[in-house]
């Protein structure tokens, strides 16, 4: 749509002009619904006894131990120049520990 009436003289920018604040009124929005934040009650029991005890002393310990073990065989592997079986027994110790973070709680 094409306005034919120009803005009077002085006015500089579009918005200053009365004509055109009066033909572009944007529409108002509609509002959206709160969205309900009180929460549910579990529906089953077995979901309420969600929560876990936190991961034994010796887990950790095991799992910081395949990590650090991992890491001294790649080293080994590569300032002793030994064979291709310590990288992949490294980075094999290395995976099972980061394996082992994903049940640590």
């Amino acid at each position: 749509m094409r306005i034919a009436a120009r803005c009077p003289p002085g006015t500089r920018h579009r918005l200053a002009c009365p004509l055109h604040s009066q033909l572009h009124i944007m529409p108002q929005s509609k509002r959206r619904k709160p969205k309900n934040l009180t929460a549910t009650p579990p529906s089953s029991p077995a979901a309420a006894e969600h929560k876990r005890d936190p991961s034994p002393t010796w887990y950790v310990v095991l799992m910081a131990g395949l990590m650090v073990v991992g890491v001294l065989l790649v080293l080994a592997r590569f300032i002793f120049s030994l064979d291709q079986l310590m990288l992949i027994a490294g980075l094999a110790l290395i995976a099972a520990g980061f394996m082992m973070t994903t049940n640590y709680h």
